[in-house]
């Protein structure tokens, strides 16, 4: 996480000193299983998966993990490209839930 800060204040800082050299930052997407103590499961995808999970904790989206207080991070996978990590979460989300357990 440091060397995300980092890269962002060095990309700010180029940019307010006029560099015009192109820095590429490679992307990173999350797809992401959330649970409740009860057991209920939310799968997701984001761009930011400390933020997510800091607002699944947090109650601050309205809907499924929301209603079913799914607070707590048990699994996740990184992807440079959003169309796999969307195209894994949608493989992700057709699995029966024995699946899903393992």
């Amino acid at each position: 996480m440091k060397l995300e800060i980092y890269f962002k204040r060095f990309l700010a800082a180029s940019a307010r000193n006029g560099n015009k050299r192109e820095m590429f930052v490679e992307k990173r997407y999350y797809i992401y299983i959330m649970a409740s103590s009860s057991g209920t499961l939310y799968i997701g995808v984001t761009n930011s998966l400390i933020r997510r999970v800091a607002e699944h904790k947090e109650g601050k989206i309205e809907g499924f993990s929301k209603k079913y207080s799914c607070h707590k991070l048990i699994y996740y996978e990184i992807f440079g490209d959003i169309n796999a990590a969307i195209d894994r979460e949608k493989q992700l989300k057709g699995w029966r839930r024995e699946k899903k357990e393992k």
